[in-house]
């Protein structure tokens, strides 16, 4: 099967991120973002949301809006972005910011999310509402989320830093 990541819910498949494993690690680019106070949420499964308290963390944040990078355009960030969209978040995928392991996965990814699910932004588009203040500067970094995946005996993917979800609405 080529698309080894989508049919790795299986006891029989080799785990890739196993928790505190280097496939399991923030990207060092990543690392010097992450903040004392900044909330890292493990993941097991394809979505952010599925048996976390990803939902719980933002609707305590009072966070409407989140923005999604990561890995897996196809997989993993479609997941989360499905979820956030049935969970009544505003979604935005940085379009720019996200991976498959093939630009066709990738692409077919983009365009289901694009499609149904959430607006796609390019990262220079996202600057520059910023710039033309339709979003503030900064973001307020108590209310950044990272979400590191790391899997389970039964899971064989990882989705690196697949939300970042800020709460612009309270910087305002």
């Amino acid at each position: 099967n080529d698309d080894w990541l989508a049919s790795s819910h299986s006891a029989n498949k080799a785990v890739c991120c196993a928790e505190n494993s280097t496939g399991a690690e923030f990207h060092k680019g990543i690392k010097t973002l992450i903040r004392s106070n900044d909330t890292i949420l493990i993941k097991t499964y394809y979505s952010a949301f599925t048996q976390t308290n990803l939902h719980q963390i933002l609707q305590s944040k009072q966070v409407k809006t989140l923005y999604i990078a990561g890995v897996c355009s196809h997989v993993c960030v479609l997941a989360t972005v499905c979820d956030a969209f049935f969970l009544n978040y505003n979604v935005i995928v940085i379009s720019d910011c996200i991976a498959a392991s093939t630009a066709a996965k990738h692409q077919k990814g983009l365009e289901l999310m694009e499609k149904y699910y959430s607006k796609c932004l390019q990262t220079s588009d996202l600057l520059n509402l910023c710039k033309i203040s339709l979003l503030p500067p900064t973001p307020h970094v108590s209310n950044q989320l990272s979400i590191n995946s790391n899997s389970s005996s039964s899971f064989k993917g990882f989705s690196l830093n697949t939300a970042a979800a800020h709460n612009y609405n309270n910087n305002r």
